[in-house]
């Protein structure tokens, strides 16, 4: 997936619905900016909140996989790592 793909597919598990895109960003329909999940810990930190103890255990296996040690994980291995324990993850080849 790339960059773009992965934002929308962390959006919509959130909730949000990017509605348009312009020189800034996705925004939902209210106007709001969608946060770029692959390039924000904090946006990241927020998406992390939102997993319970099953696949929170199963989303730090992903991470330990990573080049880094999963407490310094970066946000794109942050975001891909959701993606896989969510299920919305897709190779592309």
């Amino acid at each position: 997936m790339n960059e773009q793909e992965q934002n929308i597919a962390i959006a919509e598990s959130m909730g949000l619905i990017p509605f348009n895109h312009h020189q800034y960003g996705w925004v939902d329909q209210g106007g709001v900016a969608i946060p770029k999940y692959t390039n924000d810990l904090n946006a990241m930190h927020e998406v992390e909140k939102t997993l319970e103890s099953d696949p929170w255990d199963v989303y730090c296996e992903y991470l330990e996989g990573c080049d880094w040690p999963a407490y310094a994980a970066p946000a794109a291995q942050r975001a891909e790592a959701y993606l896989r324990t969510i299920g919305k993850w897709e190779d592309t080849e």
